[in-house]
């Protein structure tokens, strides 16, 4: 969330694409990343939680011109951590665009010890062919699934999700989970993680820190 003084709270899917359409979303990402950074160093010195932490990456990372895999290894290098603590989120835009400047990149991010995420499968340009020649390391079932559920068609999405991330060697993520049913259903189908209202909404760091650590964390 974009905490403004005058707009208050403001939504990613407010300002993400007028960044992505001015080209600020690169300073963005350099700034999210380096505040990434930071976290991540206190978590694990001052708070003894070594969590991995999951950063949006834009596309522009990966078909603009500037090098990004150089910057991400500064920036580690500066805080003192692992590129192995974070895991970056991509869309499916991203890999529809198989330019060889593309899949080095990906290629040099996941040799840096990056695992790259593949972020609201199922509702962009789906296509199993770039699951063969990239290689994912977890797929983010998109919440537009997960909330319509309660149709029998929905839930055999998700299963075969889950069943081809599985066989393709990849962890699952479902998001927008927000009651117990869903919950339950997605245990029972082996997904690996989740994320939603039905564990938290958005919170700052302070709190976060704290609601991890508390007892009631797992619904």
């Amino acid at each position: 969330r974009w905490r403004n003084d005058t707009l208050g709270a403001v939504s990613p899917a407010e300002f993400i694409p007028l960044a992505e359409q001015t080209g600020l979303i690169l300073d963005i990402t350099k700034w999210v990343f380096e505040q990434a950074c930071q976290l991540s160093r206190d978590l694990r010195d001052v708070h003894g939680l070594p969590i991995k932490l999951a950063v949006n990456i834009s596309p522009q990372v990966f078909i603009g011109k500037q090098d990004f895999p150089d910057f991400f290894a500064s920036t580690l290098m500066r805080y003192g951590v692992n590129a192995t603590a974070f895991e970056l989120e991509v869309t499916e835009y991203v890999l529809m665009h198989q330019a060889e400047d593309t899949l080095n990149t990906f290629h040099r991010l996941q040799a840096m010890g990056f695992t790259i995420a593949l972020d609201d499968f199922g509702t962009g340009y789906s296509s199993l062919s770039y699951l063969s020649r990239f290689d994912i390391d977890t797929l983010k079932i998109d919440r537009l699934f997960v909330s319509t559920m309660e149709s029998e068609r929905s839930r055999k999405l998700v299963r075969s999700m889950v069943v081809l991330a599985q066989q393709l060697g990849m962890e699952t993520v479902a998001e927008g989970v927000e009651n117990t049913d869903e919950l339950a259903y997605l245990k029972d189908l082996n997904c690996d993680f989740i994320q939603g209202y039905v564990l938290a909404r958005p919170m700052p760091f302070t709190e976060f820190v704290e609601f991890y650590r508390s007892p009631t964390f797992i619904p």
